[in-house]
């Protein structure tokens, strides 16, 4: 697995590599997304980034909004 070092941790290079271009199909700001699923925008920032794996809950009920499965994302 490629991956981005830190002193910190170990980050995946895209955690959720689908999650982006997806609220950008649905024409939606984090803020939005964030709002209608009850994960946090800054959670969702770092999500797109690579920097961390949303948890089962979150991936659920962000596809949810996005009305995809979580394995989409």
């Amino acid at each position: 697995m490629n991956a981005i070092m830190s002193e910190r941790a170990v980050y995946p290079i895209r955690s959720h590599p689908h999650l982006r271009e997806l609220r950008l199909k649905n024409k939606m700001s984090q803020d939005e997304l964030a709002f209608r699923s009850g994960v946090t925008q800054p959670r969702l920032s770092r999500a797109e980034r690579g920097y961390l794996w949303l948890a089962t809950d979150e991936r659920e009920r962000v596809a949810n909004v996005l009305k995809v499965t979580h394995d989409a994302l």
